[in-house]
């Protein structure tokens, strides 16, 4: 599987939209992406505009997912052990 379909599989995977990764990778990266590099990434390679999707950016994702998961996974224990800290 090619970067530019293992991203475009997470995307789908997590329902996450374009722009909102770009979001997601500069948090994880602390360095700025546009939502349009990440377009050029999941263009139809034949396109003038399209762009090899980097690894880092893949890597980068896939990180963010992760703690994105971790967090929603702690607020839910935290929501179901109560205001006590007891379940």
């Amino acid at each position: 599987m090619s970067n530019r379909e293992r991203y475009a599989f997470l995307l789908k995977q997590h329902k996450i939209s374009q722009a909102k990764s770009a979001e997601l990778i500069e948090a994880v990266t602390h360095r700025p992406l546009a939502a349009r590099t990440v377009r050029s990434w999941l263009n139809d390679p034949e396109s003038p505009s399209s762009r090899p999707c980097p690894d880092w950016a893949v890597a980068a994702l896939e990180k963010a997912i992760y703690y994105m998961q971790r967090i929603l996974e702690q607020r839910k224990q935290a929501r179901d052990e109560g205001p006590s800290g007891r379940k």
